[in-house]
């Protein structure tokens, strides 16, 4: 009997002893903890499943590829070793929920700084004891916050650098990568709730990756499909948008495809509805511009407003050979009832930019002289660099069919009246599919060449130092186009089935072979 007793005995205190530990070591799974170790600031901040069991296919994707290569050397690319301790580790580090962000300005430092928490329940408390073996590599920091703190060890002359500072949460990891890696104390005052933490995720479907971007405006991502060559994606944008009951006919445009067929960089695409609403959003005087432009006597079967840019030998220029300089062209186009109102349109949409900018723009009733249509360039009667273009450089406006074109290159319009038309639809018609409000198509290969030639001229003006932290986002978009040259097609498209409107991103691996 005793004997059952003392059994007895030791087993309630084998269960007890275990029931203790296990309360003590086990971390159960709060990944909304991850959000309050982002203090409110971020720009950019993201969320990600299973990081690690993805990673192949988030390196080498054709849009993240050009962000990562911004990254130091030595985190691109670690040692061997530390690379294989990575590997090992991953699926413990980066199994569950990730968040990332980006700090351009840490609130006591000043500096830039990139967030990292990661969700790796009781393997922090791991790491956490493991970190006293490792005092050759991390160095222990001082913390005005009591949690403990570790900087990892830097090469002599290296200590101007970007540097990494690690600390622990409840069940996380949190690692913060700046060149003031001491302004991980912000990130822990944050997650502690002694300072402001960011906003969570807007309302985005359940997606493995979501981002929520908060310059210029605040956007909301959410990436339902991500490979090597592809990117499928749902962005939300604060536009206020009202329902959208029309859609835009691919029908509608077939005067457009005669004009433009695949020779746009870009294409753009509004149903009147979308360019109404969007129109808001518009700075002065681009809004009162295009209010005139767009809402002057429309037709009675109101069409979409359209745009398109167009380098190299289809756009614009400037200067004499062998010094003219190539310029993109822009045309936006809209239906129209009668020539008469062709003319009304372009004078108030001119009288809205005069009343604003002081340009003194008038219309030369001669028409451009070798096209093939009537083209009526636009001349200014103040002295200034518009009215020593010549004709074919200078602004202009066109019929097609019933369709009113604005140019900024009336030798550009001249130019595509005389193109033959092709019979098979172009790529942006085929992507006009409804339901369909706004259509934002792109030709990577020449739109990533248009955009930096427009980013290489911006940086040359950034210049001065106050202005580097502009400097370095030029560099950056100038990066990302050189990543996406590599690519066919891209759009965004604002779909009228949804009453949040979102726009979908899509890109695929242009071909070897692709010439342009």
């Amino acid at each position: 009997m005793t004997g059952h007793r003392t059994i007895l005995s030791w087993s309630m205190a084998a269960l007890l002893l275990v029931t203790v530990l296990g309360f003590m070591l086990w971390t159960p799974y709060r990944p909304e903890l991850l959000q309050r170790a982002i203090p409110a600031g971020a720009t950019i901040i993201t969320a990600h499943d299973n990081l690690a069991g993805r990673y192949q296919a988030l390196a080498t994707n054709i849009f993240l590829t050009p962000l990562l290569n911004q990254l130091p050397e030595q985190w691109r690319r670690p040692p061997p070793h530390a690379e294989k301790q990575l590997a090992r580790h991953a699926h413990r580090l980066a199994g569950r929920k990730t968040v990332t962000a980006w700090m351009p300005h840490t609130p006591s430092t000043g500096q830039p700084g990139l967030i990292l928490a990661s969700w790796t329940g009781n393997y922090a408390l791991l790491i956490r004891w493991h970190m006293k073996r490792l005092g050759s590599k991390w160095e222990r920091l001082p913390s005005p916050t009591g949690r403990a703190v570790w900087l990892l060890r830097q090469p002599p002359n290296t200590a101007d650098q970007w540097q990494l500072a690690l600390t622990f949460g409840e069940g996380m990891l949190i690692l913060f990568l700046s060149p003031a890696p001491w302004g991980i104390h912000d990130v822990i005052r944050s997650y502690e709730g002694l300072a402001p933490a960011t906003a969570g995720f807007s309302n985005l479907p359940s997606a493995p990756d979501r981002a929520r971007i908060y310059y210029p405006i605040d956007l909301s991502l959410a990436v339902t499909e991500i490979s090597a060559q592809r990117m499928t994606a749902q962005l939300r944008a604060p536009l206020w948008l009202p329902e959208m009951a029309a859609d835009i006919k691919p029908d509608d445009l077939a005067p457009l495809q005669s004009l433009w067929g695949e020779r746009p960089d870009m294409a753009l695409f509004l149903s009147p509805t979308a360019t109404r609403a969007l129109t808001h959003h518009l700075p002065q005087p681009y809004a009162d511009m295009t209010r005139e432009f767009t809402e002057l006597r429309p037709t009675p079967d109101e069409g979409p407003l359209a745009m398109a840019v167009l380098s190299g030998a289809e756009g614009g220029g400037f200067g004499q050979p062998p010094w003219r300089i190539s310029l993109p062209a822009l045309m936006i186009a809209r239906r129209i009832n009668s020539q008469d109102d062709a003319l009304l349109i372009v004078r108030r949409t001119l009288d809205a930019l005069n009343a604003n900018l002081r340009w003194g723009l008038i219309v030369d009733p001669a028409p451009l002289a070798g096209a093939s249509a009537p083209i009526f360039t636009i001349e200014a009667t103040n002295h200034n660099l518009l009215g020593q273009l010549p004709p074919r450089d200078r602004p202009a406006y066109g019929i097609v069919d019933n369709w009113l074109i604005l140019t900024t290159h009336a030798g550009a319009l001249a130019g595509q009246l005389q193109q033959p038309a092709t019979g098979a639809p172009p790529r942006w018609m085929e992507a006009l599919q409804p339901p369909t409000a706004g259509l934002l198509w792109a030709d990577m290969p020449k739109a990533c060449r248009t955009l930096q030639m427009v980013l290489t001229a911006l940086s040359m003006r950034l210049q001065h130092p106050e202005q580097q932290q502009a400097l370095r986002n030029v560099k950056l978009a100038r990066a990302l186009a050189t990543g996406l040259q590599t690519t066919s097609t891209a759009m965004l498209r604002l779909a009228t089935d949804d009453p949040a409107a979102y726009l979908e991103i899509h890109a695929t691996q242009a071909p070897a072979n692709i010439t342009r």
